[in-house]
């Protein structure tokens, strides 16, 4: 386990959750439901075109391009098996695809969020 985290990381983390060009994604760590979307914020209009009532219940790969898409399940499968924690709290550059089907460059965090009522 690293180092604890700063007040001041914390508030970062905090002010990007509501700054106007952040897309929040939450979806689905059950197995039954794995990757679905389950939460989005309003950014998910503005960056992807999509209202957010589109994309829930559907997979988080309709938000990727199908070469990065197809893998997505593979990757969370192996998570959940081994553990190995590649992209959780990193920096993460790579690709998303607009509703319309054009391909753009971001850069996300992807962070385990523990639910009450499911597992994460």
């Amino acid at each position: 386990m690293g180092r604890p985290r700063s007040i001041d990381e914390h508030i970062n983390d905090f002010e990007l959750m509501f700054a106007e060009d952040t897309a929040i994604v939450v979806i689905s760590g059950n197995k039954d439901s794995q990757a679905k979307i389950m939460k989005t914020n309003n950014g998910i209009t503005k960056l992807f075109g999509y209202n957010t009532f589109e994309v829930h219940g559907h997979e988080v790969n309709i938000l990727m391009p199908p070469i990065i898409g197809v893998k997505h399940n593979y990757f969370l499968d192996q998570f959940f098996k081994t553990g190995k924690e590649r992209v959780i709290n990193v920096d993460l550059s790579t690709f998303a695809m607009l509703r319309v089907g054009h391909i753009f460059s971001v850069t996300l965090i992807v962070k385990p969020v523990p639910s009450l009522k499911n597992d994460i």
